[in-house]
């Protein structure tokens, strides 16, 4: 069971981060632009993860993924109005 998990969840999280990015995109009739870091919140998230995943405290992949989707969200709540 836990072998599974190990394999299943980066595909999770993958699906997780594709379903964060294209719920963001909609961009709903009226609304003004609003300008999100999620591309830099991904970058530096990918960067922490990987950092963690090659001193071994966690598993490379579990990492990045896990990274990336955690500086997605973060990202996507810095937001400025243009």
């Amino acid at each position: 069971m836990g072998d599974f998990i190990t394999a299943a969840l980066p595909w999770v999280v993958i699906g997780l981060a594709a379903a964060f990015f294209c719920a963001a995109r909609i961009k709903r009739k009226g609304e003004e632009y609003e300008r999100n870091y999620m591309t830099v919140g991904m970058c530096i998230g990918m960067c922490i993860g990987t950092a963690l995943g090659s001193t071994g405290i966690i598993n490379l992949g579990l990492g990045i993924s896990l990274g990336v989707l955690a500086g997605e969200i973060i990202g996507m709540n810095i937001r400025e109005k243009n």
